[in-house]
């Protein structure tokens, strides 16, 4: 492929936070400028987008920064605030809730091989303390919207959600410790890093994630 001739396949992986949020600003950028370049975006999860980064089955991959990156040519994309989320019928109370309390609500979550699986975990701190029922569902959005329904408790990006917060469809659970912050990258082939460079920086100036 010839992406300085404006010609190719250009294969981009997208974790789904991406996804839901700036990647129309990217694929719109990279339609405007490289019209004759095909993408291919393949949303899925953070460990499935970094094997197949080494199987050399995608050019860019757009992830959270999980240490699982070395390898690759890798760029910030910036960070974003996580926070435990109720729907509008769940009585909080006034004092931030702790582990031992969140354990006891029903948890929705990206499946177990997740890196946001792994983050609640490590959330938790203790082995022995984990969420009490765990539903499974592989995309934000639908977590989001049945976490609203009043099915669960999760953990998601406050800034994505901050109309429905504003709005009561879902309402922020102060909670001791706080949600994390997650670091998002942009991760290049190792094969072919001076062609895809452009599109890594474009995907740097398309984040709207918080720069750190």
């Amino acid at each position: 492929s010839d992406f300085d001739g404006h010609s190719g396949i250009v294969r981009i992986g997208v974790v789904d936070m991406i996804a839901v949020s700036w990647l129309s600003k990217l694929a719109n950028f990279i339609k405007l400028n490289y019209p004759k370049i095909t993408t291919e975006y393949v949303v899925a999860l953070n460990p499935s987008l970094i094997d197949m980064m080494k199987r050399d089955e995608l050019d860019i991959a757009l992830v959270a920064a999980t240490g699982d990156e070395s390898g690759f040519s890798s760029r910030s994309l910036g960070r974003v605030k996580f926070s435990w989320m109720a729907g509008s019928a769940l009585p909080l109370p006034i004092q931030p809730v702790d582990r031992n309390r969140l354990a006891k609500m029903p948890v929705i979550s990206h499946g177990a091989e997740s890196y946001l699986h792994s983050l609640i975990n490590t959330w938790f701190g203790s082995r022995e303390l984990r969420p009490k029922q765990i539903a499974t569902c592989n995309n934000m959005r639908a977590i989001a919207v049945l976490t609203a329904a009043n099915i669960g408790v999760s953990l998601l990006p406050s800034s994505l959600y901050a109309s429905e917060l504003e709005a009561g469809n879902l309402q922020l659970i102060r909670t001791t410790p706080p949600g994390p912050n997650i670091d998002f990258c942009v991760l290049e082939s190792g094969y072919h890093t001076k062609l895809l460079a452009p599109f890594a920086a474009h995907a740097v100036e398309a984040s709207t994630f918080k720069p750190f």
